[in-house]
């Protein structure tokens, strides 16, 4: 993978930058954001290296929804089993009068949620991927393709790179007073599909 190129991308159109940063401010608009992410792992997978044109605005909104959507499905499970979690601990806490039994009651499960939360942060980039390389929803469920995929030390390295680079560059510009983090989230979006993408290219 070349990380240099995916890290200098974002930078590489400092109009198409500061477009994407403002739509990513504005709650809704910003599924149009997400799109042109996903459309910057769409060039990737063609092996085009630039960013791509700020057109089809509406295409690109269906597209950064639809991917949401596919996050939001693969999260299912661990959102029911956060839930049951808090819930048993809650009530276990008021039939006994006990915080303590409610930690012990909601706590092993509490700690599978956040397991399977890992495990689609893992699973997800991968997914949204399969999706985009054919725009085709159902891909992004094509167990076969990520499994044989996500268990390679090439995407699993790519995954932690990518990783790495949104935390810090989210942290690092939250200190921007309240549009910092979705700043960082559009310029680590951008360079994380680079790199998954390049690493999906790269595996056979």
């Amino acid at each position: 993978m070349d990380y240099q190129q995916a890290i200098k991308k974002p930078f590489s159109d400092i109009k198409k930058l500061v477009i994407g940063i403002v739509l990513n401010i504005i709650p809704i608009v910003n599924f149009i954001s997400m799109g042109y992410i996903l459309e910057t792992a769409s060039l990737t997978l063609s092996k085009k290296n630039n960013l791509p044109e700020w057109k089809d605005w509406w295409n690109l909104f269906v597209h950064g929804l639809l991917g949401a959507i596919i996050g939001l499905i693969y999260m299912l499970p661990a959102l029911v089993v956060g839930i049951v979690a808090v819930g048993s601990g809650v009530l276990a806490g008021l039939v006994t009068g006990s915080v303590l039994e409610g930690i012990e009651t909601g706590g092993p499960t509490l700690i599978g949620a956040i397991v399977l939360v890992l495990a689609v942060a893992y699973i997800a980039p991968l997914a949204t991927l399969l999706y985009v390389k054919k725009w085709k929803f159902g891909d992004a469920f094509n167990f076969k393709e990520i499994f044989k995929k996500m268990l390679t030390p090439k995407y699993a390295v790519a995954w932690l790179v990518t990783f790495v680079i949104s935390i810090a560059a989210v942290g690092i510009l939250s200190i921007i007073p309240f549009v910092g983090s979705e700043i960082g989230s559009f310029i680590a979006g951008i360079i994380g599909v680079t790199i998954i993408a390049q690493a999906y290219n790269e595996i056979k």
